[in-house]
């Protein structure tokens, strides 16, 4: 796992982290085909998830003050690569999935 401390200025607002868990472990296959190696709440503010995306990634998970979701995507360098604002709780899972199917498309391509 990462040292958060070199990302915790992505961390914003505090928010019910539990609930949001649920949603995005709410449908086991699709959550476990993320191959997501660890989920860890960064003290409320945030979600971690590492996963394997041809290659170590991390998924940042915050809430903004308008009470809306923030998707940061930080590589294994702790950079920021892409980043998806203005999410509702309902759009958390799509957003991961279709950038994870990006993410792992495109490493198997370079390996072709």
């Amino acid at each position: 796992m990462i040292d958060i401390r070199k990302v915790d200025y992505l961390f914003q607002e505090e928010f019910d982290t539990s609930q949001t868990i649920k949603v995005i472990t709410g449908n086991k296959p699709l959550f476990n085909s993320w191959n997501v190696d660890e989920l860890y709440n960064c003290s409320g503010k945030a979600l971690l998830m590492s996963m394997n995306m041809g290659g170590k990634k991390y998924v940042i998970i915050t809430k903004n003050s308008d009470s809306s979701f923030k998707i940061d995507y930080i590589n294994d360098k702790l950079q920021n690569f892409y980043s998806q604002d203005n999410l509702n709780v309902n759009e958390l899972v799509n957003s991961v999935d279709n950038v994870y199917k990006t993410i792992v498309k495109r490493s198997l391509e370079k390996e072709i």
